[in-house]
């Protein structure tokens, strides 16, 4: 095949990805699944420093972790706008 066919992706014909990966990317959530920061409510974070907490590898603006040191878990009881606000998590 000539270097102009192989990069040219018509020359190839159609291209479709398994129906696995087709399930994966989409992902059959189901009607009830809250996405954004309001699907994080009920979720446990990690308090990263002062009015800072980190859900599933990301970083938010907090409030109402007051009290809680670097490391310590609350867990998201809300959202307000960009702010998650969070509530202690029984120390044990």
């Amino acid at each position: 095949m000539p270097c102009e066919e192989a990069l040219d992706p018509a020359a190839r014909g159609p291209v479709h990805p398994p129906r696995e990966v087709l399930r994966r990317r989409t992902g059959d959530l189901g009607p009830c699944t809250a996405a954004g920061a309001e699907g994080m409510v009920g979720e446990r974070a990690e308090v990263i420093g002062p009015g800072r907490v980190r859900v599933r590898g990301e970083i938010w603006n907090a409030r109402g972790e007051e009290g809680r040191g670097p490391g310590e878990a609350v867990r998201v009881a809300g959202v307000e706008g960009l702010t998650l606000v969070v509530e202690p998590e029984p120390r044990v």
